[in-house]
């Protein structure tokens, strides 16, 4: 029996710059369909808007007892709803976090939620480009990596409903 040995961080560095050296700009792969608008190769993203508060860190923990460190716009992110699949195969949805502020800037065209969590292994950003304001939740669905629930389907919803502040709330200046 053959035993699989794992390649060196130099080969596959090696290898990695060979792939980004045979992928010049003349080569780039593309698709397209018949009758379709042909698209922009790149659509570039705006920058951050100078108006909209910093990304705020909450930590949270779930039904289950497994902690979780969010990162999220305070102006956009009303609440994070995590789920889980049961044994008998039923979804499970908690909600992880709820945003205990209010509404109180435009939240700016680039949307970033970061959901990271040790106990299974999972660290990812979900980066939104809505100039518009148009998109009111974001599903993304993720598998375990770690832990017991490894390789389980783990979803994690992140709702856009947070409502300004009621006039009793507001500063008078």
């Amino acid at each position: 029996m053959r035993r699989l040995t794992r390649p060196s961080t130099a080969a596959l560095l090696f290898v990695a710059a060979a792939l980004w050296l045979a992928c010049d700009e003349g080569t780039t792969p593309t698709a397209t369909v018949d009758g379709a608008e042909a698209l922009p190769e790149t659509v570039p993203m705006p920058a951050p808007d100078a108006g909209a508060r910093p990304n705020l860190t909450a930590r949270a923990t779930s039904p289950a007892g497994h902690v979780f460190r969010l990162e999220y716009q305070p102006d956009w992110v009303s609440k994070i709803t995590m789920t889980q699949h049961a044994p008998d195969g039923s979804p499970s949805t908690a909600v992880l976090f709820r945003n205990p502020s209010y509404r109180l800037r435009d939240p700016g065209p680039v949307v970033r939620t970061r959901i990271a969590s040790p106990d299974h292994g999972l660290d990812f950003e979900v980066i939104l480009n809505d100039p518009g304001h148009v998109v009111k939740r974001i599903t993304v669905e993720t598998a375990a990596a770690d832990g017991a629930s490894e390789g389980e389907p783990v979803g994690f919803t992140i709702y856009d409903d947070n409502p300004p502040p009621p006039p009793d709330k507001l500063k008078m200046d």
